[in-house]
This record gives structure tokens, C-alpha cells and sequence, in this order.
């Protein structure tokens, strides 16, 4: 193992701290993204359907995933291994296996799938899977996110 891979957190799992999805969040993020849909927007529509109920879309679970990704605890084992994430370069994989509708309280697990070395030194390039669940242990939502990261010694 090269010395800019050794010591990272490859075999760890993270978990966030939970963040319940409340009315105020699922207007907000709505409106904020302008998912107008009536999957989102129209409750009465929405009783109707298999959800019952509307839902956060999902590239405002992917936003909220990433934000608790951050509480963790990945960030600060990055910081003990001397390493830090510079740039997220993109996300591969990306799906949603359940909704996320008012009143889930959603939590991520982070764990790295695998890293490289990148041609510029101390540089490298890891691939950090990221699976979002919500309070019953159901998945909702994974994905891939490619990070540059840099050793800072």
C-alpha cells in the first residue's frame, strides 16, 4: 500500500446523527429546488397513490444525505489519517429504494469503497459509498460520491 492510502478509514462505517423531515423542511426544500410536482406539492393527490403521503425528492435526499454525511464522524477519522477532502468530483450509482415522506427521521452510513493515488503528489481520489435509512432500518437512498482528498503532512 502506497504511504497516501495508508492509515485512511477503509474498513470503517460511519453512522450520522438522524434528522426527522418535517413540514417546514419539505416545504423549504421544495420550493428551494422548485420540484413542483404534485408528488411533492399536492397532499390530497397524494392520498390516492401507494405513498399516501407526499415526498421529499430525491435529489433533496441526496442534499440532506450528503449534509448529514458531514456528522458522522468520517470527516474527523480523515483528519486523525492526516488527510482532508478537497473537491467532490461527482456521484455514480445513485438510487433511491424508498421514499422519504414527513415526519421520517433519515441517518447516513459513510464508508470508503476504495481510494487511489492521483499523478499530482499527496493527491488521491476515493470513492466514498453513502447509504441513507430511516427510522424503521429501511434503506432509502445510496450512492457513490467520488471525493479529491490531499495528505496534509
Amino acid at each position: 500500500m502506497s504511504a497516501l492510502l495508508e492509515g485512511l478509514p477503509c474498513e470503517q462505517k460511519f453512522r450520522s446523527q438522524g434528522r426527522t423531515i418535517g413540514e417546514g423542511d419539505l416545504a423549504l426544500l421544495t420550493n428551494l429546488t422548485w420540484t413542483t410536482s404534485e408528488l411533492h406539492t399536492n397532499a390530497e393527490h397524494m392520498k390516492q397513490t401507494p405513498f399516501g403521503e407526499r415526498m421529499l425528492a430525491g435529489p433533496c435526499v441526496v442534499a440532506c444525505m450528503v449534509g448529514l454525511a458531514g456528522t458522522s464522524g468520517f470527516r474527523q477519522a480523515l483528519h486523525a489519517a492526516n488527510a482532508r477532502l478537497l473537491a467532490m468530483l461527482g456521484m455514480e450509482n445513485v438510487r433511491f429504494t424508498a421514499p422519504v415522506l414527513p415526519g421520517d427521521t433519515v441517518w447516513v452510513e459513510t464508508e470508503i469503497a476504495d481510494a487511489r493515488e492521483t499523478s499530482s503528489p499527496k493527491r488521491g481520489v476515493m470513492r466514498i459509498q453513502e447509504r441513507g435509512y430511516k427510522q424503521t432500518g429501511e434503506q432509502v437512498c445510496e450512492y457513490l460520491r467520488i471525493a479529491l482528498f490531499e495528505r496534509t503532512t
